[in-house]
C-alpha cells in the first residue's frame, strides 16, 4: 500500500494490498485498486446504522414493516400480552411449528411458520366440526346459523393469526433495531 502525502486515512478503514490511496478515505471502509477506491463498507460503520436502512438512501427504508404489522397496528396497546401468549406457546409446544423452526423473538414469522400457524388453526375448525356433528340432535345448528357459526369461526381465526404475526413481527423489528447485546 502507498498512502500519498497529506492523505488521511479514517478508523476502522481497510486499504488492500497494492493499493495507492491518492484522497482522503472515510471511516470504516474498504478500498482498493490503483488509485484506491472504496468498495464498501465495514461491518463497524453498517453496525451503526438501523438494519432496515438503505445504504444507498439512508433511512428511507428504516420504517419498513410487513403485511401483518400494516393490518393490525391500531391494536398495538395489546402486543403485550399477545407476544406472551406466543413466547409461551413456542416454550412449551416447539412441535407445534413442525415441519418450520419454531419463531425466533428478533425475526418475523417466515413462510414456514405461517403456514404451521395455519394449518393448526384449520386442524381446530375440524376438529370442531367433528365434535358439532356428535352433538345430540336438538343441540345441533343447521342452516343459517350452521354457516354463520362457520364464518364467525373462521373470521376469528384469520384475525387471531393476523393479530399474532403482527404482534410477533413488530417486536422482532423493535429488537432488529437495538444493538446485539441488548436483544433480550
Amino acid at each position: 500500500m502507498t498512502v500519498c502525502t497529506g492523505v488521511t486515512i479514517g478508523a476502522d478503514t481497510v486499504v488492500g494490498a497494492g493499493a495507492v490511496v491518492t484522497r482522503d478515505l472515510p471511516a470504516g471502509v474498504v478500498a482498493i485498486g490503483v488509485p484506491a477506491r472504496v468498495i464498501r463498507e465495514t461491518a463497524s460503520r453498517t453496525a451503526s446504522r438501523s438494519p432496515c436502512e438503505c445504504p444507498g438512501t439512508g433511512p428511507r427504508y428504516s420504517g419498513a414493516v410487513t403485511v401483518f404489522d400494516r393490518l393490525t397496528r391500531p391494536l398495538e396497546r395489546i402486543d403485550r400480552p399477545v407476544n406472551a401468549f406466543n413466547d409461551g406457546t413456542v416454550r412449551v409446544t416447539p412441535w407445534v411449528w413442525w415441519p418450520a423452526s419454531p419463531p425466533r423473538r428478533d425475526r418475523p414469522w417466515r413462510a414456514g411458520q405461517h403456514g404451521a400457524y395455519l394449518g393448526w388453526s384449520v386442524a381446530a375448525f375440524v376438529v370442531g366440526e367433528v365434535v358439532a356433528a356428535r352433538l345430540p340432535e336438538d343441540l345441533r345448528s343447521t342452516g343459517t346459523r350452521l354457516r354463520m357459526e362457520r364464518l364467525a369461526t373462521g373470521v376469528a381465526g384469520l384475525a387471531m393469526w393476523l393479530l399474532a404475526a403482527g404482534a410477533w413481527d413488530r417486536r422482532a423489528a423493535r429488537l432488529r433495531r437495538r444493538p446485539p447485546g441488548l436483544r433480550r
